[in-house]
């Protein structure tokens, strides 16, 4: 979700949803990236969570937000632990 969130800062990030399905897990805190840039841009893209098994047999664009359990640690935290 943080990517959602971050991806229009990218360089041609509209070519990663023209060449490829992209799923989203969500993450506490970025709930607003489903209205940003990258989301509104391809809203008409975006299919429902029960779509997640065929996702990668769609055809670009197509995303989805994925209904998965929170997890709250965050990358920067594992990272963290894995370092000591």
């Amino acid at each position: 979700m943080d990517n959602l969130e971050q991806i229009p800062q990218w360089r041609h990030w509209p070519q990663i949803f023209a060449q490829v399905p992209v799923a989203i897990f969500r993450r506490p805190g970025y709930d607003a990236a489903v209205r940003g840039k990258a989301a509104v841009r391809f809203a008409k893209a975006r299919h429902p969570a029960r779509f997640g098994k065929k996702l990668a047999l769609s055809r670009a664009p197509a995303w989805l937000v994925l209904d998965n359990r929170l997890n709250l640690l965050s990358a920067t935290a594992i990272r963290g632990r894995r370092s000591r």
